[in-house]
């Protein structure tokens, strides 16, 4: 029985595989002695089927040694971040709780007992009409003084405060010019050992507000702090 290549090359996976039946197997042989190209085609099914069924090539063995740097370097560079990282970590929680205290400093302030007659600004701000100021004597243990204005009857809208030292035969220290109602002047750089005083020029009818200008802010004693540590 003669059949044809199409026929042959679909029979040729079965004749391989020997599950074709006699029939077909003997007309598939008829063919391939006569059949050059299928005879070429069947060599190479087979031939791939050699190269199939051959034991892949042997890996490499890896090189313990140099795994075993690598892992020894991985170690280290995770440990050196994990030292870094818990020092980082020193760092802002000692920080953080360094500003948190001078929060707390500033919102309970130490209130020293001070000589009769003087205003202890420690202890809370006072306020008094712009005339009779200069007859008080104020104490602060903050390094500042922070007067603040606020229009009263007659009140021009400007004018100058002057801060004097009483503790050298009054001296005058620091000036500061007010522009309108609601202003505020801040003296600085001051100490805790001196007294001091205030007087007015072109005030008259302001209320004044005398404090020791404490105020709680994170940001800014978290600033006092790094300042000390710079300093100290």
């Amino acid at each position: 029985m003669r059949i044809s290549c199409e026929m042959v090359e679909d029979l040729l996976p079965l004749y391989l595989d020997d599950s074709c039946s006699k029939d077909s197997r003997i007309a598939v042989e008829e063919h391939l002695r006569a059949c050059q190209d299928c005879s070429d085609k069947l060599s190479r099914m087979q031939s791939d089927i050699m190269d199939d069924r051959q034991e892949p090539a042997e890996r490499p063995e890896p090189d313990l040694t140099e795994l075993a740097e690598k892992i020894r370097r991985h170690r280290i560079r995770v440990a050196g971040f994990a030292v870094l990282a818990i020092m980082m970590l020193s760092v802002l929680l000692t920080l953080g709780y360094l500003t948190v205290q001078d929060m707390y400093s500033q919102m309970h302030p130490y209130v020293p007992e001070v000589e009769e007659g003087t205003q202890n600004l420690a202890a809370g701000a006072w306020e008094m009409r712009a005339e009779q100021i200069e007859q008080s004597v104020f104490y602060t243990n903050n390094t500042q003084i922070k007067v603040s204005v606020q229009a009263g009857e007659g009140f021009q809208g400007t004018g100058t405060i002057k801060l004097w030292n009483m503790i050298y035969k009054d001296d005058f220290i620091q000036t500061a010019d007010v522009e309108g109602a609601a202003d505020s002047v801040l003296f600085t750089g001051l100490s805790s050992a001196d007294r001091y005083k205030i007087t007015c020029e072109g005030l008259d009818g302001a209320v004044l507000t005398v404090s020791d200008g404490r105020s709680v802010s994170f940001w800014k004693s978290l600033k006092s702090v790094l300042r000390d540590i710079v300093l100290y």
